[in-house]
């Protein structure tokens, strides 16, 4: 509520219209997924994920998020409950954003042999 707030607090200070201030924004591809994953395999998954972001910008806060360059991301959380794998891409267009899942799937699929 704060941040929305500040928003309209800037466009009105700096008399912009929202419209504007919509078309200067830049935008960029989102998904999440799902990939079947048995509870036993959860834990190499991880390790996995990790070994992959040595040499990335990466975090294990939440699950394993890398960052593949400055905008386009993926972040594999492993559900608690249920036998699957979050998969949440951010990438510059949905090109891109395809290309980071297939590449992650596959690696995936490869791991879990």
């Amino acid at each position: 509520m704060y941040a929305a707030v500040k928003i309209l607090e800037m466009i009105i200070k700096h008399d912009v219209k929202l419209s504007e201030l919509v078309t200067e924004t830049e935008s960029f591809y989102h998904t999440q997924t799902k990939i079947a994953c048995s509870q036993a395999l959860k834990g190499k998954m991880m390790r996995k994920f990790l070994e992959d972001a040595r040499d990335k910008r990466s975090s294990s806060a939440d699950g394993v998020k890398i960052w593949l360059n400055g905008k386009d991301w993926i972040l594999m959380i492993p559900d608690q409950y249920s036998d699957h794998l979050n998969l949440y891409i951010q990438a510059v267009n949905e090109e891109t954003g395809q290309a980071i899942y297939d590449q992650y799937k596959a690696k995936i699929e490869s791991w879990a042999k």
